[in-house]
């Protein structure tokens, strides 16, 4: 008996309740005409868990919780538990880090036959309160074709991807058909355009096509599988906004027989926008000289892309990796100064980002809150470079000011 395995993929675009915002998607797998396994696949940031000093490394444990309602019934579900790793704490503070993981659940028709169906996702930080849920109703399809999205051949749940790519990263369409009935597909890379005017007239929400393929499939063949990729450089000169990727299959007389939708979006680049491109110079004043961040700004917005790459290519480490990894861990340390330095405080610009850029977190922090009597404080200890640094709120406004530092 020869068993058919179809995939279908969506992608979920609800909010996420919660402190730890995941991407999230899943798919559904049918290996014959009763069973289903669906697969959910997130990504978690390191930013958003608890990480515990043990050893040499940082610990941090999640527990992930899956369930499949039919008409407010609990069917089926799976709940696992994973503990992660990091050798460094700017790497527990990264928005570059990410948990990346799966969970299988396998259900029969029967179950499911005539139900209402609702799935939830749950991610629980358990060495704290904080957690994120993501609930959603779905429908089993046809069953015809899936699409997955990848970036660098790495499954990418939330399917949103920087309009300023380096020349080497790809996106990746997988693209898996069971059927004997198309003869062949059209695949085409649609932007959404809000407002385009022709002349006089002014079309609304109309789409743009950007790039387009053609495969021809044998008459015999009962599976086939799609891989298009392109470099994501490609798209750069279409700008920033919603994308669409479509494809439709044909059989005899060229009669549409499937059409399948995947979405993805693309970001704004700050390299066009000159406030946006402005105020990413100006945190660069940890790294740059005023004489490098005034020959930045001048720079003509055609040509800031390369005159950015120059500049951190002298600050980049490993030259040969495809990441440069100083301008990341410059940005890690600034994305934390701000998240964390900017209630009340100057975020980036405050005398704890001053300590925080030049030396990273600390090994120690001691902090107390304003009391009646006193002035809130914290006191950093670094004791590999033997150095202790104390800053002050003395007005209670949340302005923490460098008060003493002192050799340990």
């Amino acid at each position: 008996m020869i068993v058919s395995l179809v995939l279908v993929l969506f992608s979920i675009s609800n909010s996420v309740e919660g402190d730890i915002n995941f991407s999230f998607d899943y798919n559904i797998t049918k290996s014959n005409d009763t069973t289903f396994t669906v697969q959910y696949y997130f990504e978690v940031p390191y930013s958003k868990l608890v990480f515990l000093k043990k050893d040499n490394a940082f610990i941090a444990k999640y527990q992930a919780t899956i369930q499949i309602l039919g008409d407010e019934e609990l069917l089926t579900g799976k709940f696992m538990t994973k503990e992660i790793a990091a050798n460094k704490y700017e790497d527990t503070k990264s928005s570059y880090k990410f948990v990346n993981d799966s969970v299988n659940i396998i259900f029969y028709t029967s179950q499911i036959k005539g139900k209402k169906l609702v799935s939830s996702a749950e991610i629980k930080d358990l060495f704290s309160n904080n957690f994120g849920k993501m609930h959603f109703g779905f429908t089993l399809p046809d069953m015809t074709n899936m699409i997955k999205f990848y970036k660098n051949h790495i499954l990418t749940p939330k399917h949103i991807y920087s309009s300023e790519p380096s020349k080497t990263e790809t996106l990746s369409i997988n693209l898996e058909i069971y059927s004997s009935i198309p003869r062949t597909c059209s695949l085409w890379v649609q932007k959404e355009v809000n407002n385009k005017q022709i002349g006089s007239i002014v079309r609304k929400n109309t789409k743009s096509v950007v790039l387009t393929s053609f495969y021809q499939l044998k008459p015999e063949d009962h599976f086939t599988m799609i891989d298009f990729s392109f470099p994501l450089a490609q798209l750069f000169k279409n700008g920033s906004g919603p994308y669409s990727i479509v494809v439709a299959g044909y059989g005899n007389n060229y009669k549409k027989v499937f059409e399948t939708k995947g979405n993805f979006t693309i970001e704004n680049s700050f390299f066009s926008s000159d406030d946006d491109y402005f105020e990413m110079v100006n945190r660069l004043l940890y790294t740059a000289t005023d004489l490098e961040m005034k020959q930045l700004k001048s720079i003509p917005a055609n040509k800031r892309d390369s005159a950015w790459t120059d500049f951190w290519f002298t600050r980049d480490p490993n030259p040969t990796s495809d990441i440069n990894e100083g301008e990341n861990e410059y940005f890690t340390r600034i994305d934390y100064c701000i998240e964390n330095f900017s209630k009340g405080d100057r975020g980036y610009k405050s005398d704890r980002a001053k300590i925080y850029m030049k030396f990273g977190p600390p090994d120690a922090d001691e902090s107390t809150p304003f009391e009646r009597y006193s002035n809130a404080y914290e006191i950093w200890s670094y004791y590999s470079i033997g150095k202790q640094f104390t800053f002050v709120d003395s007005h209670g406004f949340g302005v923490f000011i460098l008060y003493e530092q002192r050799n340990l």
